[in-house]
């Protein structure tokens, strides 16, 4: 079903026609085989081909792919253009910025002036092919209708930087992952197909996919990349967007279990660059929409296996050489050691004799110091010495100077002690009669002390009376102010009775007065007062009772009023 429906595209590609109303050749059309062969040094006859021009813009995809075809056609790619950046308007006015890198300022007045769209249209080109994927791998920016790559993105090259005031002139950034990019897309590749029927160049646009997986030792895992989902989501909204328009395009629909890349991808594993046996499989959809045929699909992949075999045999022949010399650097690795084994024996005996010869140099070193120390030791013992000497020299001297004024000293004492002697039999005597006063002045203080103890023991003897009458005074008032304490506690509790007797009283009188005055209202005629003789006889009857409430009343203020006096007198005691 999808064979006939691809014949079906393409027969309506070869229907098409341009603006001057001739017919477009269609892509199976544009190869045509000339019937002569040539010899290519001993190879085999292979048939000549008129060559067309292939022109392939986008990233790496496209131009692997479109390079598969160069030994049928002359391929031209333009790296990193874009279907907006292709038809976008042209920056009127000036167009060329310089900067530190003169590839730079090219690529961007390439940009600017839409070098692309003047080599589509003048080129002559049997064919265009573009991958929209390829554009997603970085921003662009817009200014006045004319949409350019970011040239600081690392897929277009490295250490690109925009020349100062470039950005900042006007120029909006466009991210491709944005319904603003996608509508963008979409009016420009319908400039694009005008274009292309107005020039007669047919269409190829590769319907494919991010890497989300790649192949590893264990097997096809996840790529690890989280761009990868959302890019493949954008990509298939891209592809839904500008579903009504591919009836005028030639779709290369990539199956996406293709999409996988691997170490050895071309430029590297990453989401963008799936493996090589992809672009096999490309090539094979790309000749069976052009309509090759089996010798024509055989020589072109016949070169890249070719290429392919003699890649792979100088990786073998490599690795042979690789394994011969890493043989080599065994053996040479072992006979290293050897040698290595050897000088280490050589080192350790070498070792063995320096610490011999350390050690002795110790000893030497050692003896050395003990004799420098030993010399050090007399020669301050020398020095210790002759200080010495001076100091008894000196101290000689002294002695002698001493000595003559001890002398002096002597013969001065010696007449102090004559005298001395003198005055000490004088004190003698003295001394003797200050001994016999002295006896005489005991006697009489002994009397005075026996004395003065007398009055003492007689006064000490008075005091313990008058204290003795005291403690029996003062135990006669602690008790005696017990048991006003006592007396005062039950006077207190019978207080407190009296109050809540007088109380109850009180209540009762109340109670009384307003029950008399209650039968005094109850007793009351309708008319008026009542009579009096009704009244005397109740009044005699309440009489005694209301004058024994009163005699309570003032007992009980009485003894209230006694109770609080006795209390006063007592705190005042």
């Amino acid at each position: 079903m999808q064979r006939l429906n691809r014949d079906e595209r393409a027969a309506r590609c070869s229907s098409r026609r341009d603006g001057d109303n001739q017919e477009i050749m269609s892509i199976s059309e544009i190869f045509q085989v000339i019937r002569a062969d040539i010899t290519e040094g001993e190879r085999a006859p292979v048939s000549i081909l008129q060559k067309p021009k292939i022109l392939s813009i986008g990233g790496c995809v496209t131009e692997i792919l479109a390079g598969r075809m160069n030994r049928l056609a002359d391929v031209t790619h333009l790296w990193r253009v874009s279907v907006p950046c292709l038809m976008s308007k042209k920056v009127d006015g000036r167009t060329y910025f310089e900067s530190h890198d003169n590839q730079l300022s090219d690529r961007i007045n390439f940009e600017l002036t839409k070098q692309a769209q003047r080599k589509l249209r003048a080129g002559g080109y049997a064919f265009l092919l573009f991958d929209p994927t390829s554009d997603f791998t970085n921003d662009y920016y817009e200014k006045d209708g004319c949409i350019i790559s970011d040239m600081e993105s690392a897929m277009l090259a490295p250490n690109w930087k925009w020349p100062d005031g470039f950005i900042e002139n006007g120029w909006t950034r466009i991210s491709p992952r944005s319904h603003h990019y996608l509508e963008i897309y979409y009016h420009y590749l319908m400039e694009l197909i005008k274009l292309s029927e107005e020039i007669g160049v047919p269409l190829v646009a590769m319907k494919r996919r991010a890497c989300a997986n790649k192949i590893t030792h264990d097997g096809v895992v996840g790529l690890g990349d989280s761009d990868s989902p959302e890019i493949n989501w954008w990509v298939d909204l891209l592809w839904a967007k500008i579903d009504g328009l591919l009836g005028k395009l030639n779709v290369l629909d990539l199956n996406g279990r293709f999409s996988i890349t691997s170490f050895d991808a071309p430029y590297g594993e990453a989401k963008f660059h799936p493996i090589e046996e992809f672009y096999d499989y490309a090539a094979y959809k790309l000749m069976g929409l052009m309509r090759f045929s089996d010798d024509l699909i055989s020589e072109v992949m016949l070169n890249v296996y070719r290429e392919r075999a003699s890649r792979r045999l100088a990786i073998h022949s490599e690795r042979d050489g690789l394994i011969h010399e890493r043989n080599g650097l065994a053996q040479e690795r072992e006979s290293l050691i050897r040698e290595r084994d050897g000088l280490v024996q050589e080192r350790e005996g070498l070792i063995h004799e320096r610490d011999g010869l350390v050690h002795e140099r110790e000893g030497l070193i050692h003896e050395r110091n003990g004799l420098v120390h030993e010399r050090d030791d007399l020669i301050q013992a020398r020095d210790g010495l002759v200080q010495e000497r001076d100091g008894v020299i000196h101290e000689r001297g002294g002695l002698i100077h001493e000595r003559d004024e001890l002398t002096q000293e002597r013969e001065s004492l010696i007449c102090e002690r004559d005298r001395l002697a003198r005055e000490r039999e004088v004190l003698i005597q003295e001394r003797n009669s200050l001994m016999q006063d002295r006896d005489a002045l005991r006697l009489s203080l002994d009397n005075l002390a026996a004395d003065q103890e007398y009055k003492q023991a007689r006064e000490i003897e008075r005091a313990h009376i008058a204290s003795e009458c005291h403690r029996q005074e003062l135990a006669a008032i602690s008790e005696a102010r017990e048991t006003a304490l006592a007396e005062n506690a039950a006077n207190l509790l019978a207080l407190r009775s009296l109050q809540e007797g007088y109380g109850d009283l009180s209540r009762r009188h109340e109670e009384l007065s307003a029950q008399q005055s209650r039968l005094f209202n109850e007793l009351r005629l309708e008319g008026g007062p009542m009579a009096l003789r009704d009244v005397l006889p109740l009044a005699r009857a309440w009489r005694p009772i209301i004058r024994g409430i009163g005699r309570v009343k003032r007992f009980f203020r009485r003894s209230i009023a006694a109770q609080a006096t006795d209390r006063g007198g007592l705190h005042g005691k």
